[in-house]
Formats: C-alpha cells, sequence, structure tokens
C-alpha cells in the first residue's frame, strides 16, 4: 500500500561499559535511519540481570548521545519496566543509548529530588 516505509532503521547492541558515563550498564546500542523528516519516535530497549548486576534497577535512567564518546543527555519522562527488564523513551533523533543508575558530571539536565 501507500503507506508503505522503505526507509531502513539499524540497531547495533554492544556489551561493555562507557568511561564517559558514570555507573552505566554493560550494554549499550546504537541506532541509526536514513529516514529524514521524522519527528519522534519511541524507542525500547531491552536488557539482560548480567548487565546491570553492579546498579539499582529501580533507579535505571536512559541517556542518549551523538556519540559513543558522549556528551551523555538525560531521556525525560522515560518508562523502566523492570518485570520485562526493558526501559522506553521517547527521541527526536538517534545515535548512542546507554542506561545508567546516576548522573554524570556532564548531564547538566539531570533530575534533582526536592
Amino acid at each position: 500500500g501507500s503507506n508503505v516505509s522503505l526507509q531502513a532503521v539499524t540497531l547495533n547492541r554492544s556489551n561493555g561499559t562507557l568511561s564517559n558515563l558514570t555507573d552505566s550498564a554493560n550494554v549499550y546500542w546504537e541506532v541509526t535511519t536514513d529516514r529524514t523528516g521524522w519527528s519522534g519516535a519511541d524507542l525500547t530497549f531491552k536488557y539482560l540481570d548480567s548487565e546491570i548486576a553492579s546498579l539499582t534497577e529501580a533507579d535505571l535512567r536512559l541517556f542518549q548521545a551523538p556519540a559513543a564518546s558522549g556528551p551523555w543527555t538525560l531521556i525525560a519522562g522515560t518508562t523502566l519496566d523492570q518485570n520485562r527488564n526493558q526501559i522506553t523513551g521517547n527521541v527526536s533523533s538517534f545515535g548512542f543509548f546507554a542506561i545508567a543508575d546516576s548522573p554524570t558530571a556532564s548531564t547538566e539536565d539531570w533530575m534533582t529530588l526536592e
């Protein structure tokens, strides 16, 4: 039909921690696309218990960066489903994504508790 998309979206999953994102899980993802003119997407990332073994699962947050070297920005309004080991966020650009349970010094828009 006329609603068929011929654009590609590619997801690359890598294991390893990111030295420039404090308390990050032992996994990160790169998402790319050749589609232009899109305004937003809901992305869901799944993780293994072994990849977050040193972290507090209830405190996991989703971060995004244009490159694996950063800078990392917190994605606001993410949804964490601990039963399914997944985190979902709405993004307006692709790049690198990681989960962590604490802010980094370079993350200025980290939510604060009052």
